[in-house]
């Protein structure tokens, strides 16, 4: 009988835990990067410990080149840029009937697209802004957005495009498992379709 109560307690427990809010917070700057709290508590990632091993020189380091660069070598900026979104969308469309549990904060989106030539920037701006805008008014339309600022722009004066992209979610441990293997699933595909290693 003892047992039972241990064994029910523990089952209480996992199910207290698997309902705690996480909060996640995304960015994309050249690359993927990712902090998950709980209760305001950092779990992930943790702090490295410091290695007595040497550490690699520094240009060997810039040799190992980001997502966003892979992708801009592929199939150039707007090619990448298509390639980001569809990624996004593939994850949207799929787990519609599950957003309304998540909560989704601060989302910024800063593109700049620029060029030497005045005219082809023109046409770059405008090729990128049909692929981007759908995006976002499909996560407009079926997501619970709290704060938005989107600024995209033609940079008629620089020299190299960017992007960058940043959100806040909030959702509970439940989902995070349930939707971790659906953007995995689609994550792998995308790499594979783009021959990234």
């Amino acid at each position: 009988m003892f047992l039972l109560y241990i064994l029910g307690a523990l089952v209480l427990i996992i199910i207290l835990l698997l309902f705690l809010p996480l909060r996640v917070n995304l960015k994309f700057l050249d690359d993927f990067y990712f902090d998950i709290k709980i209760l305001g508590f950092k779990v992930y990632p943790l702090k490295e410990k410091k290695s007595d091993k040497p550490q690699k020189p520094k240009h060997e380091e810039t040799l190992k080149k980001s997502l966003f660069e892979k992708l801009k070598e592929k199939r150039g900026f707007k090619g990448a840029i298509k390639e980001l979104f569809w990624l996004f969308s593939a994850v949207l469309n799929p787990l519609k009937r599950f957003l309304r549990f998540i909560k989704f904060r601060k989302i910024k989106v800063s593109l700049s697209v620029a060029g030497a030539d005045a005219a082809k920037t023109a046409i770059d701006y405008g090729i990128v802004c049909s692929i981007v805008y759908p995006v976002l008014s499909l996560f407009d339309s079926i997501l619970n957005v709290k704060y938005k600022n989107i600024d995209i722009r033609s940079d008629f004066e620089g020299k190299e495009s960017n992007f960058d992209f940043s959100l806040s979610i909030k959702i509970s441990i439940i989902y995070i498992l349930i939707f971790g293997y659906k953007i995995f699933k689609e994550y792998k595909n995308f790499c594979v379709r783009n021959d990234l290693q």
